[in-house]
């Protein structure tokens, strides 16, 4: 009995740590609206890339970022705190067609995956009543139906990415409200797990990687 109990709470941490692999970032973050962002202090060098981002022209600006940061997706990052002061910021001063931009690159199946993610990031980031309004129409689409399992997986994710970005604005309560109507509206099984999960990590502030542990937890000293 013993051996079959390890068994099956192996599966179960395999089956755990598949629903959370496809996440851009693996460390859960609570973001800041965008209105709020100001108020926080910022380093000098930070302050420099605002300023200088915020007077080129939009659209063309955000398309460089976010071309230039997409390049960095894989590799050795030496400062993970400063990229993501300097992804915050920017994502802070995004304008709505911006983030109308980065919703269009977060569902343009002809785009590479981490391409996609990054876009729903940053829209995450901005937790804007405007992000967030775009992060709930890609969670709600309906996941296209195809013989080919890696594409469809790769749309579940994308969607999960949005509801897991949306769960983050915790400081807006219309993403509580969202998340509520998620859980009604999308039918995939997978992703409505996620929008019950993610609304519980609204309210308690437990991300769904701890989630997943406490689970794991249970099963392994019950």
């Amino acid at each position: 009995m013993m051996h079959l109990k390890w068994f099956v709470s192996f599966g179960i941490l395999l089956l755990l740590l598949a629903g959370g692999f496809f996440f851009f970032y693996a460390k859960p973050i609570e973001v800041e609206s965008a209105q709020n962002f100001g108020s926080k202090e910022v380093d000098p060098q930070i302050q420099t890339l605002v300023v200088d981002f915020s007077q080129k022209k939009p659209i063309e600006r955000l398309i460089g970022f976010y071309e230039s940061e997409a390049k960095r997706i894989g590799q050795i990052d030496d400062d993970p705190a400063q990229t993501q002061k300097r992804l915050e910021s920017v994502a802070s001063v995004l304008s709505l067609a911006e983030l109308e931009w980065l919703k269009k690159q977060a569902i343009d199946r002809t785009l590479d995956g981490d391409a996609r993610f990054f876009a729903v990031y940053l829209l995450a980031l901005n937790a804007s009543d405007d992000s967030l309004t775009l992060l709930e129409s890609i969670a709600v689409e309906a996941v296209p139906q195809s013989k080919n399992k890696g594409i469809v997986e790769l749309e579940v994710q994308i969607r999960a990415q949005a509801i897991e970005g949306i769960s983050r604005v915790r400081k807006n309560t219309r993403a509580r409200d969202i998340l509520l109507d998620l859980i009604d509206k999308q039918e995939n099984v997978f992703l409505q797990d996620r929008a019950h999960r993610a609304l519980y990590g609204w309210e308690t502030g437990s991300s769904p990687e701890e989630q997943d542990k406490d689970a794991l937890k249970k099963v392994l000293y019950k």
